[in-house]
């Protein structure tokens, strides 16, 4: 009986820190247009975000457009570009753990 117990308690643990570390795991946000960042409209680390937010502006030829929006609402965890920086479609600007 108390293998048991000790082989149940062993199971459940691993499940709770397979859990805990697959909740925790950072999302990569990724542009959707190129162009070059700008300092208004880049968010910043620690920022919490709702799906769907600016995380970052470009200024791509006719005006400044939204280059990558939250796809999961979080906690921005690290902002990979800064202003004055070119950027492509689907690179990683932004991570996000999820909430």
């Amino acid at each position: 009986m108390n293998s048991w117990k000790a082989l149940s308690l062993i199971l459940l643990t691993g499940i709770l820190l397979a859990t805990a570390a697959y909740a925790a795991a950072p999302v990569n946000q990724t542009a959707a247009i190129g162009g070059t960042v700008g300092s208004n409209g880049l968010v910043r680390p620690g920022a919490a975000v709702n799906e769907g937010d600016v995380l970052a502006m470009v200024a791509p030829i006719g005006g400044a457009a939204p280059a990558a929006r939250a796809n999961t609402a979080g906690v921005v965890s690290e902002v990979l570009v800064s202003p004055g920086q070119k950027i492509s479609p689907g690179q990683t600007v932004a991570r996000i753990v999820p909430r």
